[in-house]
């Protein structure tokens, strides 16, 4: 069946003096959804978004990245697994100066003993 998962976290960070922090994006969310209708496989959207934030020299504006996962275990101690990362190739800094992670591409075997 499905499982959906929204989680939203806000924040108004400041210093002592209460002045608000730079580089803090007041709001942080993700949504995800999960996939188990298939015999031994599981699939999973997410979105992660992340509001602007305010810098003294620039805004780093908001973005949103999108990824998908996929696990299928054929075997109790064994799975395969692959998934997307920034399905979209979303460009965006997490820092000023400091590209995100591009679009990519993972897969993998997981074997337990």
């Amino acid at each position: 069946g499905f499982e959906a998962q929204l989680v939203t976290q806000l924040s108004n960070s400041t210093d002592a003096a209460g002045d608000r922090l730079d580089r803090r994006a007041q709001r942080i969310s993700r949504v995800g959804l999960k996939y188990r209708g298939i015999k031994n496989q599981e699939f999973q959207l997410s979105v992660k978004e992340v509001g602007p934030r305010p810098d003294p020299f620039e805004r780093l504006d908001a973005y949103r990245v999108s990824d998908v996962h996929w696990r299928w275990q054929p075997r109790l101690n064994t799975s395969l697994m692959a998934r997307v990362e920034n399905l979209f190739s979303e460009r965006y800094e997490t820092l000023p100066g400091f590209q995100g992670q591009g679009f990519g591409v993972f897969a993998g075997i997981e074997q337990g003993f």
